[in-house]
């Protein structure tokens, strides 16, 4: 008695495939998404805990109590101050040519700090500060000038108070949407305990 052989036809082998890839073009975007998102989100925590240290570096060095009454405030120092407390790159073109908001509106970077420093991560940062030195403000793209260039996602703005040693958190966070730089993310992303998933739905 001859035994029956059992193969996939060629259109079943195609039926299979072709349900294969319906399954991997629904399942991975949200996967790779997610990765992403994770990815950014721990590089803007690390990033903001550097730019904590290295102030708090800086005081102790310069034995007073608050970035203000340290020689970093005043234009022209920031080099310097990426030099001594940040272990990374000076770079004065780590940042994008353009970048976009999460509600669509684009802006180019020529208005934002020439001296910046990349870090061992990859993330880039700038540094200057204002209104006599009163107001400093720290500029994040997690991952330079690679894309996405969005504020909010891998480009957030870190608004410093040198005379109290805080970060600014009391700005409207309405703005995180439609800033191109992310201004207002830092809170958002505070307020939901650097969970990215949380951070994102609390944008929807």
């Amino acid at each position: 008695m001859n035994r029956i052989k059992k193969a996939f036809t060629t259109a079943e082998l195609l039926i299979a495939m072709t349900i294969i890839g319906v399954i991997a073009a629904l399942v991975v975007p949200p996967l790779m998404r997610d990765y992403s998102m994770r990815v950014h989100g721990a590089a803007i925590k690390e990033a903001y805990g550097t730019i904590m240290s290295a102030i708090e570096r800086a005081c102790v060095d310069a034995n007073v109590s608050v970035l203000a009454r340290t020689k970093y405030v005043i234009g022209g120092n920031e080099s310097e101050f990426f030099k001594n407390y940040f272990k990374g790159k000076i770079d004065k073109n780590a940042f994008a040519s353009k970048y976009s908001s999460l509600s669509g509106q684009k802006n180019n970077s020529s208005g934002y700090p020439k001296t910046s420093v990349v870090l061992s991560n990859g993330a880039a940062v700038a540094f200057y500060c204002d209104n006599g030195g009163h107001e400093c403000a720290f500029f994040v793209d997690t991952n330079g000038p690679a894309e996405p260039n969005t504020g909010g996602v891998d480009m957030f703005l870190i608004v410093f108070a040198p005379y109290s040693n805080e970060i600014v958190l009391n700005s409207s966070s309405s703005n995180c949407k439609s800033s191109t730089v992310g201004d207002g993310c830092i809170k958002k992303l505070i307020d939901a305990d650097w969970d990215v998933q949380k951070y994102f739905k609390s944008l929807e």
